[in-house]
């Protein structure tokens, strides 16, 4: 599971949350790093703000539709969710506005990682 969060504070809790949950995750804080760790890792689920420095959430969603990537379900968590089209939704396995409730998040987890 990758992490995409710039907020220090949040990235830590969401580690260790999930971390707890059994899960693997790695955070990265910054849109142009998150590409290439995507690429790389290759997870199972990202979890995506859309506020980052170098490039914003926005633009990772668009560039994750540009080849295998599409296939891996993204829960994005963010404060901005009013920047989103409704394309940017309907690509999303879900979108929880900031804050968030934890048992939300897990719920949206555990259904994006079950999917079809």
């Amino acid at each position: 599971m990758l992490v995409i969060e710039d907020d220090q504070g949040i990235g830590k809790m969401l580690v260790a949350l999930l971390t707890a949950e059994g899960y693997r995750p790695t955070l990265v804080a910054d849109g142009a790093a998150a590409l290439a760790a995507v690429r790389r890792l290759q997870p199972a689920l990202i979890t995506l703000d859309l506020s980052l420095p170098n490039m914003d959430g926005v633009e990772i969603l668009e560039r994750l539709d540009d080849g295998a990537d599409r296939r891996v379900p993204v829960v994005i968590l963010s404060a901005y969710t009013d920047r989103l089209t409704a394309l940017h939704r309907a690509r999303a396995a879900a979108v929880l506005t900031k804050p968030f409730e934890i048992d939300n998040l897990l719920a949206c987890l555990s259904t994006a990682l079950d999917g079809p």
